[in-house]
């Protein structure tokens, strides 16, 4: 499991943006990864954005993206299959015809349980009381309210990217100890079945040279009663 684990590239600046409006993707395109925007797109205004994106020169990720809640699953699935996960997810709260932003999530924390979270909402979508009925106390969703500008998004993206990468560490840490924890465990097992064999050999020879012994005494009885 250890070593299955240090197979994930614990540097991980993968995004996945799940967003029905085609518009919005090219938005986030030019913030997270700028160098994959065209120089056409610099004309594009940002509908979601109080401005319009800034490209930013500091953090560059690799950003995927889907038009409905099922193609996203369908993506975390590959990519958790191809031992490359996303680290966060945007998530946007209603995207018909398809699933809405709740189910999408419950259904991509089922694939994946370690990826964060970011949900796009107005303040008519669903209240906080029903988000957390719906998905539960956790700390992998963050919720980003409409509208909203670029460095939200960029703040957003390189915290939780690091909070993935801190929380992987961590756990390779945890399994690291519980291993030798499970090796020491089967050495101390392995020596406790080793003495009880020796102390079973022990009581086998101390009863015979008891026996020995007591034989020992019986003829030399013998041989007194005789003279």
């Amino acid at each position: 499991m250890v070593k299955d684990k240090h197979k994930i590239t614990l540097e991980n600046r993968r995004i996945l943006v799940i967003d029905d409006n085609l518009k919005i993707h090219e938005d986030f395109r030019k913030i997270l990864a700028p160098a994959a925007v065209c120089g056409e797109l610099d004309q594009l205004g940002a509908s979601l954005f109080d401005e319009g994106p800034q490209v930013n020169h500091n953090e560059v990720f690799e950003v995927g993206f889907a038009d409905q809640g099922q193609v996203g699953l369908h993506m975390v699935e590959q990519s958790v299959a191809a031992r490359a996960p996303y680290a966060l997810a945007f998530v946007d709260m209603r995207m018909p015809p398809g699933w809405d932003g709740l189910l999408t999530i419950e259904q991509i924390w089922k694939a994946d349980p370690n990826i964060q979270v970011v949900i796009c909402t107005a303040f008519s979508d669903h209240p906080w009381r029903e988000i957390s009925a719906r998905l539960g106390k956790t700390d992998r969703l963050l919720i980003l309210r409409k509208p909203f500008d670029a460095i939200e998004v960029e703040q957003l993206a390189v915290a939780l990217t690091c909070k993935w990468e801190l929380s992987q560490r961590a756990q390779l840490r945890i399994d690291g100890i519980n291993a030798v924890v499970d090796l020491r465990y089967k050495e101390l097992l392995e020596r406790n079945a080793q003495l009880k064999g020796e102390n079973e050999q022990f009581q086998t020879l101390n009863e015979q040279f008891q026996q020995f012994v007591k034989e020992l005494r019986r003829k030399i009885n013998t041989e007194e009663s005789s003279n």
